[in-house]
């Protein structure tokens, strides 16, 4: 005892550095899309994704010290509380994991002496060392389920005074992130109105089916939406009877349709044919027969009542676009959500894609290259509620004219930073 004694005398001068830089709450299946929120100050900070949960971290998430030595009891070295609440409604659980994403640590201190536990209440849940630890690495704490209700969890890190510990540990520092990561089901593909390209089997998302009061009876999802990474493929045909408004759905869409096909039929053509009449000895069965590939990438007509539709779950579509909301037609919306999670499959971002959306927030993953002018576009009247867009691409964009604003900053050549909204409404942090 007195020798160890002696090493932890030895060793109080000890400099530890560790920084907990943000917590993450990640919604996902398959591919993870990143959702971060960072605390200024030394205040209680928490946050909420969806119906699912919050994170609340009771006394902010910096954590900084110099006076970090070796402890003969773990409750002696640094702490930091925090709690997981199941808001779900329905009492479902919540599968959830608590890690320790490590940025960098120094080779002195990949040891056996260094140690976390992970505490609810008195009950230890978890515990580990540094050993093999590496730079840029996680370590997943613990995992669990959740219940509705709330979690009280306490993370301690100290140097374990009980060990020999390497003088050579001296002034050396870690630094990285506590995460926790909850996987909830991607929104339902029904939801997307998708159109596909065959020669490479990919899709677009084009607009939303499950806003609120939606025409197609579906549960609305307003809360967060987590686009799909693969949606299915459709079959179609023809409606036996179809409605008089799908009739006139049909007729303000079909010259466009056949324009791309490189037919020539006017609006009162259109007309003619979508009621069933003969132009110049076509039908609309005939254009149907010869034309379905452009039928079936066009989303606004396939879903205008005109079609049956059956999926096809033998093909699978790679979404890799979020489409240009350029049209605004009774049977196409726009996705009217608080917060949306871009898989990580996407690559585009089209003009004006979220114009109207009413969005809280939304994440755009790091497989995404090109976001178009006015995609998120925030003001008093578009998405007057935007505060936060997770950039996890660590690429450079425009933010200023993503989000039609006045004026950017940044401290790192535009992968993140701070616009200000048109007509000064506001401000959008861009965040990782």
């Amino acid at each position: 005892m007195k020798n160890k004694f002696n090493k932890f005398i030895q060793s109080k001068s000890l400099l530890i550095t560790l920084i907990i830089l943000l917590i993450i709450l990640v919604i996902a299946t398959g591919t993870y899309a990143w959702l971060t929120w960072k605390s200024t100050n030394n205040t209680s900070l928490t946050m909420t994704i969806g119906k699912m949960a919050d994170v609340t971290f009771t006394s902010g998430n910096d954590i900084s010290t110099n006076t970090l030595a070796p402890v003969f009891n773990y409750t002696d070295g640094e702490k930091t509380t925090f709690s997981i609440n199941n808001r779900d409604t329905t009492g479902a659980t919540i599968d959830y994991t608590v890690k320790l994403n490590i940025t960098s640590i120094a080779d002195e201190l990949k040891s056996t002496s260094l140690k976390y536990k992970l505490l609810k209440g008195d009950e230890e849940l978890a515990d580990g060392n540094f050993s093999e630890a590496s730079s840029n690495t996680t370590l997943n704490i613990y995992t669990d389920s959740l219940s509705v209700g709330t979690t009280d969890l306490a993370f301690y890190l100290y140097i374990d005074g009980n060990d020999d510990n390497d003088l050579n540990m001296m002034n050396k520092s870690i630094t990285g992130a506590i995460e926790v990561t909850t996987s909830v089901e991607e929104t339902p593909e029904h939801c997307f109105y998708s159109s596909y390209n065959d020669s490479d089997m990919t899709a677009s998302i084009n607009s939303y089916n499950c806003n609120e009061d939606n025409e197609f009876g579906y549960e609305p999802v307003t809360d967060t939406v987590v686009t799909p990474s693969y949606v299915s493929g459709i079959n179609i045909s023809i409606k036996e009877n179809p409605t008089d408004q799908a009739r006139k759905n049909c007729a303000l869409i079909l010259p466009a349709l056949a324009s791309s096909a490189g037919l020539s039929i006017t609006t009162d053509n259109a007309t003619t044919l979508c009621n069933g009449g003969t132009v110049n000895g076509i039908t609309f069965e005939i254009i149907y027969n010869q034309y379905q590939d452009q039928i079936k990438g066009n989303a606004p007509l396939v879903y205008s009542g005109m079609f049956d539709i059956t999926i096809d779950e033998s093909k699978k579509y790679k979404v890799i676009t979020i489409h240009n909301y350029a049209f605004d037609v009774p049977w196409m919306h726009f996705i009217v959500v608080s917060n949306i999670i871009i898989s990580n499959t996407v690559t585009s971002i089209g003009t004006s894609s979220f114009y109207g959306s009413r969005l809280e927030s939304i994440t755009i993953p790091e497989s995404v290259t090109s976001i178009e002018v006015n995609a998120i576009v925030s003001d008093s009247s578009f998405n007057p509620n935007l505060k936060i867009i997770y950039n996890k691409t660590g690429r450079v964009f425009d933010w200023k004219s993503i989000v039609n604003g006045t004026n950017f900053t940044t401290t790192d050549g535009g992968i993140t930073g701070e616009v200000i909204t048109g007509n000064n409404y506001g401000k959008v942090i861009i965040s990782k």
